[in-house]
C-alpha cells in the first residue's frame, strides 16, 4: 500500500486553510504566511552534485545557533557563489568546475536551514550576515554569482560594504510585490495576509519589506561590471525583475535564455561558458 504524503497534503490544503483564516483572523493568516515564508524545504543532494561536494573543502562557522557550512575548491583569485531558497552550494557544480578549470579558487557555503547547515528557518538577512561571516574569514573576492536569493542577496552585501570587481546575477527575484505574489498565490494567500504578513515583519525588524529586497539594495549599488541572466519563462521568478534589475544597474548586461528555467539555468553548458568569459573579460 503506497504511503500517504502528508507534507503534499497539508500544501493542497493551504488554499483552504488561508480562505477559512483570512475570514475569521486575518492576523492568523499573516502569521501562517511568515511561518511557511521562514522555513525553506530541505532537498536531498542529487547525484550529479556528489562529486562536487565531495571534492570541497570542508570547514564551519558559526552565526547564532547555526553551524554554517562553508565549502572551498581550486586555487587563485577569490569567486563566492550563493545559492537560493532551498539550494545549496553544490547546485553550482557545473560553475565551480569550470571555474576551477581556469584558475580560480571558489568559495560558498550553505546558508543557514539549507544543505549541511543546521536549522528550520532562514531569511535573507541571514544569508547576507553568512556573507559578512565570509568576507571576515577571507577578506576580498574577486567577484560574486549568485542564484535566486543568493543574487538578491548579494546586492545587500555591496550596500554593508563588502566589495567585488564584477558580479553576475541568476535567476534573482527583485521587486517586492512580485516576491509576495511569486511566493503566495500558488498557495492561495490573498493580498490581506501578504499585508499582514508584511506588518508583522516591520514589527519585527523595523524595516519594510521593500526595504529588504534588491529593489532598493540595488540603488546603492557601486560601478562594477553586471551580469544579468534570466530565463523568459522562469516560473519562479518572472523575467520581469531581470529587466528591472538591468534598468536599476546602468551598463549591466542583460542573458535572457529561453527553455532553461529557474535551476536548470545553473548548470547550462552555454550559460557556464559566459560566466567564465565575463569573469576572464579584463574590460
Amino acid at each position: 500500500m503506497k504511503k500517504k504524503n502528508n507534507k503534499s497534503f497539508l500544501f493542497k490544503s493551504l488554499p483552504i486553510i488561508f480562505g477559512i483564516l483570512e475570514k475569521i483572523s486575518p492576523k492568523l493568516s499573516g502569521r501562517l504566511a511568515l511561518f511557511l515564508f521562514m522555513r525553506p524545504p530541505r532537498f536531498k543532494r542529487p547525484e550529479r552534485e556528489v562529486s562536487n561536494y565531495e571534492n570541497s573543502k570542508k570547514s564551519f562557522f558559526q552565526i547564532d545557533e547555526y553551524k554554517v557550512a562553508c565549502y572551498e575548491w581550486g586555487e587563485g583569485p577569490a569567486i563566492w557563489i550563493m545559492h537560493g531558497w532551498a539550494g545549496r552550494a553544490s547546485q553550482f557544480f557545473a560553475i565551480t568546475e569550470a571555474l576551477v578549470n581556469s584558475g580560480y579558487k571558489v568559495i560558498g557555503i550553505d546558508a543557514p536551514g539549507h544543505g549541511d547547515t543546521n536549522g528550520t528557518t532562514s531569511n535573507v538577512l541571514l544569508f547576507e550576515r553568512s556573507l559578512q561571516e565570509l568576507y571576515k574569514k577571507y577578506g576580498k573576492a574577486y567577484a560574486f554569482i549568485g542564484h535566486s536569493l543568493g543574487g538578491a542577496t548579494g546586492f545587500y552585501a555591496l550596500k554593508n560594504a563588502i566589495p567585488f570587481e564584477k558580479y553576475i546575477s541568476i535567476s534573482a527575484p527583485i521587486i517586492p510585490e512580485l516576491i509576495l505574489h511569486e511566493s503566495f498565490d500558488k498557495i492561495g494567500a490573498k493580498q490581506l495576509t501578504i499585508d499582514t504578513m508584511c506588518d508583522l515583519i516591520y514589527k519585527e525588524i523595523g524595516t519594510p519589506f521593500k526595504k529588504i529586497t534588491a529593489s532598493y539594495w540595488a540603488e546603492f549599488a557601486p560601478a562594477i561590471p553586471y551580469l544579468i541572466i534570466h530565463d523568459e519563462n522562469d516560473k519562479e521568478a518572472s523575467i520581469d525583475h531581470a529587466k528591472a534589475l538591468n534598468k536599476l544597474l546602468p551598463g549591466s548586461t542583460l542573458h535572457i535564455t529561453k527553455e532553461l528555467g529557474h535551476i536548470r539555468i545553473i548548470r547550462n553548458p552555454e550559460i557556464v561558458e559566459e560566466v567564465v568569459n565575463f569573469l576572464n573579460d579584463d574590460n
